[in-house]
């Protein structure tokens, strides 16, 4: 009887073991999933940000350029 609860209890912990390392797996796959969605929303922004600041900047400079050249012909 004492060697049937042993095997019990063995088998018991093996697949409280199996469990745990199916659950950890999939979590890891889920967080990998997450870190990777993030890092691809974070480079388009970026993408989106720098291109948005390369018109700013372009826009702003051709402003300059057409208040010098008013300021010019009302002088």
């Amino acid at each position: 009887m004492e060697k049937a609860t042993d095997d019990l209890k063995i088998s018991l912990t093996s697949t409280d073991w199996k469990k745990k390392a199916i659950k950890r797996g999939k979590e890891a796959k889920a967080l990998n999933k997450r870190i990777r969605e993030i890092t691809t929303s974070r480079d388009l922004w970026k993408i989106k940000y720098t291109e948005s600041k390369i018109q700013c900047d372009i826009w702003e400079n051709e402003l300059i350029r057409i208040k010098k050249k008013l300021n010019e012909i009302l002088s």
